[in-house]
């Protein structure tokens, strides 16, 4: 019933926005914080790169609305499972944006809803036994919002969202053995990001 109601809404925003549709490619930096870490922290960890997840996004606009999908992922080397082994996080969410003014509008605040998967893998496949799997994962909801900046077809934003854990612990499937439960991936309440995207 879930399921049908989200499809329902989606085909009614579709309807709403097809005379007006506007499909943007971009690029985000995101970096993953707790509640307690002051503005100042975050915006260190942007100058310095720290843990700064990259990655592209598709956005499709319909007047006041979008439809988007994200993906961002950080390299690094840690003792985790071997050492000074070369592994992967990776972030992964579909979400749906509410614009105060428009889509394309100069100054653009705007709300975030969406669903997200978040996991931890070997960075190179010939060093994972277990290719079709995450070593860690979890689910999420997410929800915030943003302000941005239009430039006719160049857009620049800032968002923050907040993450909640769905709870329900990600299933590994390997072809002729059981499934079992990943371990869940340690993760933060906060996403923030910086971007920009062209406007086709």
């Amino acid at each position: 019933m879930k399921k049908i109601s989200l499809i329902s809404i989606i085909i009614l925003l579709l309807a709403n926005g097809s005379a007006w549709a506007q499909l943007s490619l971009g690029g985000t930096g995101a970096v993953f914080a707790n509640t307690d870490q002051s503005a100042d922290t975050i915006i260190t960890m942007f100058k310095e790169g720290e843990g700064i997840f990259y990655g592209p996004f598709i956005e499709l606009g319909m007047k006041n609305f979008a439809i988007g999908a994200a993906f961002n992922w950080s390299y690094y080397v840690t003792d985790y499972i071997n050492p000074n082994t070369e592994m992967i996080d990776y972030d992964l969410s579909g979400y749906l944006q509410g614009h105060l003014f428009s889509y394309k509008a100069f100054i653009d605040p705007f709300f975030e809803i969406g669903i997200g998967k978040i996991a931890t893998d070997y960075a190179k496949s010939s060093e994972d036994n277990d290719p079709s799997n995450p070593l860690r994962a979890t689910t999420y909801f997410q929800a915030g919002g943003g302000f941005g900046l239009n430039f006719g077809a160049l857009g620049f934003f800032a968002k923050a969202l907040y993450m909640i854990p769905t709870g329900d612990p990600v299933v590994a499937t390997i072809p002729g053995y059981a499934s079992y439960n990943l371990e869940a991936y340690p993760l933060k309440p906060l996403k923030i990001f910086l971007g920009a995207k062209i406007i086709l």
